[in-house]
């Protein structure tokens, strides 16, 4: 059971560790828009695809999503195009979207901030020690 629990921190810490370069060039890029990272990732988003999943004359990148389970058809999402021209990853927003909820997990006052205490807690779920 540790070692399971182990594996699965040294999981996170690589996400969390990989998409730092990622994440660097999203928060230039708000920054330059004058909008929040959230809301960067938010226009990132991928869309449901629409009646028979062609691609579009841009040549839209497709993602097909598998069920766990197998118990329903599979979808189609349409990455966005701001997403595809700056070669962002669908991958790489759903950890930093999952990464964000967790830090704002332990925003304990809903400040959007993270005091010292605060971040050392939401660190430590990543397996990064202060």
């Amino acid at each position: 059971l540790c070692l399971l629990l182990e594996r699965g921190r040294a999981t996170k810490l690589a996400g969390l560790t990989n998409a730092r370069p990622i994440v660097d060039r999203l928060y230039i890029q708000s920054r330059k828009q004058k909008m929040t990272l959230k809301q960067l990732l938010d226009a990132y988003k991928a869309t449901p695809v629409e009646g028979d999943g062609q691609q579009g004359p841009g040549g839209d990148s497709l993602i097909n999503v598998e069920p766990q389970g197998g118990a329903r058809k599979g979808r189609q999402l349409r990455s966005a195009p701001q997403a595809v021209e700056q070669k962002v990853k669908e991958a790489d927003l759903t950890f930093i979207v999952y990464a964000l909820k967790i830090f704002g997990q332990f925003d304990q006052d809903n400040s959007g901030q993270l005091n010292v205490p605060e971040l050392k807690k939401a660190l430590k779920f990543f397996n990064i020690y202060m």
